[in-house]
């Protein structure tokens, strides 16, 4: 326990004279080991109005490469933010969130679980749901029964349309180091 608290604070430390180097201003870093390992650290840093991401393996050589930034656009539920469901949406997310427009669709992008994919183009879209709106009445579609007690629509879940074996071999190359 003792050394994956050390490795975690190795991460971090270097996440954030990443951060320094590249003049890059953040409010909170959250750094975690990836799944069944302490060796490669996910880092999602939160900017004033928007994400990035990145990834840190005890074995680089190199510098951290930081993904896009992807805007929070929290303002897009003002209108719904007092509503109960939203709010247990917010809690479910640890307040690590976007919020995006499709095809006349609002879409809550959950990023507690962080990013898919090694790349900087990766995207954070892991788990979403879609907000309806009914004549300034909010309602949820419910879908998955895993989120039942919300009555929400699950979309583009990261289960879905996997190659389990790319997704293996990216996970181990990146797990090497840069």
């Amino acid at each position: 326990m003792l050394i994956t608290l050390s490795f975690k604070g190795i991460a971090h430390y270097n996440i954030a004279k990443a951060l320094d180097e590249n003049n890059i201003e953040y409010k909170d870093i959250n750094t975690r080991a990836t799944y069944f390992n302490s060796i490669l650290w996910s880092s999602q840093i939160e900017l004033e109005d928007s994400y990035i991401f990145t990834y840190y393996s005890l074995f680089d050589k190199s510098k951290s490469i930081f993904t896009k930034k992807f805007p929070k656009n929290h303002d897009m539920l003002q209108p719904f933010i007092n509503e109960k469901k939203i709010q247990q949406l917010i809690i479910l997310s640890n307040g690590h969130y976007l919020m995006t427009n499709e095809n006349d669709e609002l879409i809550f992008w959950n990023l507690k679980l962080g990013l898919k994919g090694f790349d900087e183009n990766a995207s954070p879209y892991i788990w979403s749901y879609v907000i309806k709106n009914n004549n300034g009445e909010i309602f949820f579609d419910e879908k998955n029964e895993k989120m039942d007690a919300l009555k929400i629509q699950e979309r583009r879940s990261f289960r879905n349309n996997r190659n389990y074996s790319k997704e293996f071999s990216a996970f181990y190359k990146r797990l090497k180091g840069i």
